[in-house]
């Protein structure tokens, strides 16, 4: 068997191991019913220019910080509950028995995790579109009420309409998806990494979790330190060694995919994948080194 169908074997064998996971299905049904709540009233700031469009927008903002949340939970969790359990049970000695390489069970183990959390995604994503699709609808039949009520004309009605529906269940949406899906490959590397270093779930989970929350405000803090002016050698090694171990999170935040052309998004997708592909490929890399030069307890 080769690289591709030793790591495949194992990939396979993790999916199943997280698709087991409690943390796994408890996460996902709770996701969902939260999801389908959102159907229900939320407060928001209506606005003004375009009644009726608040209620979507505040549903987009909680439905994908939801996804977001499921993916960085479960991408640390996975991970480092499936390595650890195997360490704890002497699996792996098993595994390199066979002349697994450690970059063969590496890779299996990152593919299995991210394999459950696309199906995951996947289904949330279908859903929550679902819902907000009943709720657009809802939305847009309510205005139109008021608006003739109020003796809107039928130009203004349609122009009322089509603002309200640009909020609404747009398929360009699916992108903010895979951009949390994305982030999701690239913090679960980190967690392997982690992982394979401390050879404890629960030191992984926080180390990766303290790596995240530094990502998140490493741009800001890098615009703040630095502002317009000119980098110095010192100063650019400096914050490209910081970028290079904390990723930016920012990169890969949702943005209103509606208002940027079809080449702009076909662009920022194309960025984004190629992120996570470096940041994952390069964990991984991390990961080899310290799973490959410590001797398994």
């Amino acid at each position: 068997m080769n690289f591709l169908g030793r790591s495949v074997t194992i990939a396979k064998n993790t999916l199943l191991q997280v698709l087991r996971m409690k943390i796994y299905v408890l996460v996902f049904l709770l996701s969902l019913g939260m999801i389908g709540a959102l159907f229900l009233d939320l407060p928001f700031i209506e606005d003004k220019a375009v009644p009726g469009a608040g209620a979507l927008m505040m549903l987009k903002s909680v439905g994908y910080a939801l996804m977001n949340l499921f993916a960085v939970l479960l991408s640390i969790a996975a991970i480092s509950m499936t390595v650890t359990e195997e360490i704890r049970n002497r699996t792996l000695y098993l595994v390199f028995s066979k002349r697994v390489k450690v970059i063969e069970y590496l890779m299996g183990k990152w593919l299995g995790v991210m394999i459950s959390i696309f199906i995951a995604l996947f289904i949330i994503n279908a859903f929550f579109f679902i819902v907000l699709s009943l709720k657009e609808h809802w939305v847009v039949l309510e205005q139109l009420r008021i608006a003739k009520e109020e003796g809107m004309s039928a130009a203004d009605q349609a122009q009322l309409e089509y603002l309200i529906r640009q909020e609404g269940a747009l398929w360009s949406l699916h992108l903010d998806a895979w951009a949390i899906f994305a982030k999701a490959c690239t913090i679960a590397s980190i967690a392997l990494a982690m992982v394979c270093l401390s050879r404890s779930a629960l030191f992984a989970m926080g180390a990766s979790f303290f790596i995240v929350l530094i990502g998140m405000f490493q741009a800001d803090a890098m615009r703040a330190f630095l502002g317009n002016e000119s980098w110095a050698i010192g100063e650019f090694l400096l914050w490209g060694g910081i970028a290079l171990f904390f990723p930016n999170m920012q990169a890969f935040d949702a943005f209103d995919w509606s208002q940027v052309s079809e080449l702009n998004s076909m662009n920022a997708w194309f960025q984004i994948t190629g992120l996570s592909a470096f940041y994952s490929i390069f964990y991984i890399g991390i990961a080899w080194v310290f799973l490959k030069n410590k001797e398994l307890p």
